[in-house]
């Protein structure tokens, strides 16, 4: 459902199917020991809004950003006890967001001058843990 365009099948470098996002495929056929499956997950970013009820999030727009089926957090040592706001508005943030060369699904915020950047949720460990939010502030 994360997926942000249809997706093709191909089996042996042949499309086979495409099928929507959201929904399942089916690829009948006699298999034999070589053949290969291959497909691209179309991946783009979605921002979900925060709804929490902890000091902090109350009266603000904190939204968690998703790409594709990975959880971001913001890092950076200008986050205090993992609370953050950042300057922008929700499309205005989409369009901040730059790949960081070398480092996979990891994105600076173009303009940022906390040098503020989401990285996945999973990557957040040692003295990361405390400057890092999976849910900032955006301006309303």
């Amino acid at each position: 459902s994360w997926a942000t365009a249809p997706v093709e099948f191909f089996i042996n470098g042949k499309r086979e199917a495409t099928s929507p996002p959201g929904t399942y495929v089916i690829l009948d056929r006699k298999w034999k020991n070589s053949d290969e499956i291959s497909f691209t997950l179309p991946m783009g970013f979605r921002l979900t809004k925060y709804a929490g009820m902890e000091k902090g999030f109350q009266g603000k727009e904190a939204y968690a950003l998703e790409y594709g089926p990975v959880l971001m957090a913001v890092v950076g040592k200008s986050i205090p006890k993992g609370e953050v706001d950042i300057p922008y508005t929700e499309k205005e943030l989409l369009g901040k967001l730059k790949p960081v060369a070398g480092k996979p699904l990891h994105f600076s915020i173009t303009g940022s001058t906390d040098g503020l950047e989401y990285i996945p949720y999973f990557d957040v460990k040692g003295d990361m843990l405390d400057s890092f939010t999976c849910y900032p502030a955006l301006k309303q």
